[in-house]
């Protein structure tokens, strides 16, 4: 009787380690199929090595091409960038890490901005050797996340250290607003060209600045050398202007090399109006507050009233 007891007690031990072992073994498998150990980046780039980076939204691409030392817009148009810009978006692609998968469906890709109309398809080249390529969904619910995914796998990664808004732009955002920095010192001349007058502000051997005789209000003269000396856009406009429009305003400047800044009113708009500068084959776009800023009437130089 004793030993029919101790052989079940023994059985009894046995299937309970036979059952720890199973359950070990099951637990095991689970991690093992469950985790997934996360590479840094898609890719590694070299900062210095980017040359070109290509951004495509719903069919529509914009190329970022490093020319020398500048960086270039180059599709659709050829145009001076922002720097800024294109620093922040190569900082994100070298520093960005991936912190989770967090969908391998298919069904969810719109649930993470992964739809035509938004998602962004960058393409990144070293030396003219395409480094990767993958797309940017919407931005994630912390501060500089974003959902990326690569092309052929279904799986969607939150980002960390990586700002949509740094490759969300359109081709006009990625444009240096900056047409002409002419130096104050430079400026030996500035002429008005207007329907209503023209007039022209000359700066003698001592470096002051008169219309004929009169001199000139040092408060509004000194606002057209600061504008000169950073003359910005406020927009661009991809169009030409024919030989025969004339212009509405113009500003004649002489500073060594004579610049032209010729100003078009826009018939379908009137408080818009288009500008020409000379050797720039761009058209910008300002607005009439602009045009206030920039054109002075003979009596605002002088201090008149």
């Amino acid at each position: 009787m004793k030993d029919k007891k101790k052989t079940t007690y023994i059985l009894a031990a046995i299937f309970l380690v036979l059952i720890i072992i199973a359950y070990l073994m099951a637990d095991k498998g689970e991690k093992t199929t469950s985790y997934k150990k996360l590479d840094k980046q898609f890719f590694v780039i070299d900062s210095a090595s980017v040359d070109k980076v290509e951004l495509e939204t719903a069919g529509k691409k914009t190329s970022l091409v490093k020319s020398g030392i500048e960086w270039r817009l180059y599709e659709p148009v050829d145009y001076a960038v922002t720097s800024n810009f294109v620093q922040q978006l190569i900082s994100d692609l070298k520093n960005y890490k991936l912190e989770s998968i967090v969908s391998t469906n298919a069904e969810n890709k719109a649930n993470f901005g992964f739809v035509d109309s938004s998602t962004i398809k960058i393409s990144v080249y070293q030396n003219g050797t395409l480094a990767g390529t993958f797309l940017i969904g919407a931005a994630g619910k912390g501060a500089s996340q974003t959902y990326i995914k690569k092309i052929d796998n279904d799986e969607i990664f939150l980002a960390d250290g990586f700002l949509r808004n740094n490759f969300m732009k359109t081709n006009s955002d990625w444009r240096s607003k900056l047409i002409i920095s002419i130096p104050k010192p430079m400026v030996k001349t500035v002429e008005f060209i207007s329907d209503k007058e023209s007039y022209k502000v000359g700066k003698d051997s001592t470096g002051k600045y008169f219309v004929g005789k009169d001199s000139v209000n040092s408060f509004t003269w000194d606002g057209i050398l600061n504008l000169l000396n950073d003359f910005n856009t406020q927009g661009f406009k991809d169009t030409t202007i024919g030989t025969d429009i004339k212009p509405s305003n113009v500003i004649k400047v002489d500073w060594g090399k004579n610049t032209d800044f010729n100003f078009y009113s826009v018939p379908t708009d009137s408080n818009k109006y288009l500008l020409k500068v000379t050797d720039i084959k761009q058209i910008f776009e300002v607005d009439k507050g602009f045009l206030t800023v920039a054109i002075k009437s003979k009596k605002e130089i002088l201090g008149q009233k």
